[in-house]
């Protein structure tokens, strides 16, 4: 049903999952009990297994308030940004630009490993139609500018690209570790402020599946908390209940309406917005990624499948694909879920051509032709998937059969058998809140870990039976070092 974690077209998509689902054997009775054991002595092992701190090895960068002399604009002030380059990795980002702004806040939060030699910042003045004009230089490093506590703050000077002695800008900067890591890329994200985990061009980061424990995840994992920017509703942590489970015991009481629709599901677990950022502007969530995020979290889970792997996430790891939650109204009621998928990569793995673009240029999937949203309910959040225009949903409808649809498909065959036609040829799952802004768990947390702690015995995964050989871990996808 997440048409987002196919590597294929949306229809193509559909039609393998019903064609795995029709082909799928069904385990036998002895095979399940052998399984039930066997997870049961994977949970016990898990338990005595001490966990390293992610956080080891990395150091966090910041670039905050700055003031810059003067500026290249006839009428205005500086449109500033910083460029920095990691040194031996060549590792690049970049801010976004203050305009109009001799004086601001740079808001620029870089992991960075802690073996990083030198690193150098230049400051712009950046112009729409020509190239851009470069304020001042610096360098920093940290191992030998830096002293052993977790916060080195310092104000970096700039020279002008012209002279090294005339100082024409400062940024006030810190450099961030040990213990002090975490609590203040929380700090950032109560603010909205993305922490980048991910090189400018899309291409270099490289990130790697790291196990969690199921029954840890509101220790262990970064999530928008209460007090921050963030809408309440998107606080805590979000399980995608594609097959419905939470619902097989009995409607939910908020909704008693509400149905789970299409048998199509991906091995997703939750979803967070602890690395993302807020824009009050456009009332859009950035900077979520389905297959990356920073060494201390994450953003998104999947079912580990033995050894800490997923086909699924190995699947979409090479589209870079980013996801903006932009709100559709001013109620805050409905979430459009923009897909931007970065075109050199479309490219290079449909076709099978060189790079024709440059790695950042991205196109976003329109919404009418795969609407992937989320309704507000009175039980949490409505997922909903629509693919193409209205119009050619409607011809759908009303030139075939709904066995002919079921077929080919592979939709509205799920919980609710009969609801697709009359819904509009819509797929629906709950997206349920586990754990809410204050680190407490909800009323759905156990039916989360019910399902997470069902191992299962399947060759492939299907929407009646879930990959899951690791019952009570989840995977997610964590920046490497580099």
């Amino acid at each position: 049903q997440n048409v987002p974690s196919c590597t294929g077209s949306a229809a193509c998509c559909a039609m393998l999952a019903a064609l795995a689902a029709l082909l799928a054997p069904a385990w036998a009775q002895d095979a399940q009990c052998l399984l039930q054991r066997t997870a049961q002595q994977h949970l016990a092992a898990r338990s005595n297994v001490s966990r390293s701190d992610p956080g080891e090895g990395w150091a966090l960068l910041e670039l905050a308030k700055y003031s810059s002399e003067g500026s290249w604009d006839w009428w205005s002030e500086g449109d500033v940004y910083a460029h920095v380059v990691l040194h031996p990795s060549n590792f690049q980002y970049k801010s976004e630009v203050q305009y109009n702004q001799n004086q601001g806040n740079l808001n620029l939060y870089i992991y960075v490993p802690l073996a990083t030699a030198t690193i150098s910042i230049n400051l712009y003045d950046h112009h729409d139609w020509f190239s851009h004009d470069l304020i001042g230089r610096a360098t920093f490093d940290p191992q030998t500018d830096c002293d052993s506590k977790d916060i080195c703050a310092f104000r970096m000077k700039f020279r002008s690209a012209d002279t090294i002695v005339e100082e024409v800008a400062w940024v006030e900067t810190r450099w961030i570790k040990g213990s002090q890591l975490r609590p203040e890329v929380e700090a950032a994200n109560k603010r909205g402020i993305w922490v980048h985990y991910e090189e400018e061009s899309r291409e270099k980061s490289k990130y790697k599946l790291t196990s969690v424990q199921a029954d840890a995840v509101d220790k262990e994992m970064l999530f928008a908390k209460t007090g921050s920017v963030f809408p309440p509703s998107l606080h805590g942590l979000h399980w995608m209940d594609q097959r419905g489970t939470s619902l097989k015991d009995g409607p939910y009481p908020e909704e008693p309406t509400y149905r789970q629709t299409c048998s199509l599901a991906a091995d997703e677990v939750f979803v967070h917005f602890g690395e993302a950022a807020w824009n009050p502007t456009t009332k859009c969530v950035t900077g979520v990624r389905q297959f990356g995020g920073g060494p201390l979290s994450g953003h998104w889970t999947w079912l580990d499948q033995g050894g800490q792997t997923s086909d699924q996430w190995a699947a979409g790891e090479g589209w870079n694909m980013k996801y903006d939650f932009c709100f559709r109204d001013e109620a805050m009621t409905y979430i459009d879920v923009l897909i931007r998928v970065s075109l050199s990569r479309a490219v290079a793995d449909t076709l099978g051509l060189e790079s024709m673009f440059a790695p950042h240029v991205e196109v976003t999937v329109p919404v009418w032709l795969n609407n992937v949203g989320m309704k507000k309910t009175a039980f949490g959040w409505d997922r909903v998937t629509t693919i193409g225009p209205s119009w050619l949903r409607n011809l759908i409808r009303h030139a075939f059969k709904s066995t002919v649809i079921q077929a080919v498909f592979g939709m509205g065959t799920g919980l609710g058998a009969g609801d697709f036609l009359s819904d509009g040829l819509e797929c629906h799952y709950p997206l349920l809140q586990i754990v809410d802004g204050n680190g407490n768990r909800t009323k759905y947390f156990q039916d989360y870990l019910n399902y997470i702690n069902k191992g299962t015995s399947c060759d492939s995964s299907t929407f009646d039976c879930p990959k899951n050989r690791a019952p009570g871990t989840v995977v997610l996808g964590r920046l490497q070092k580099f």
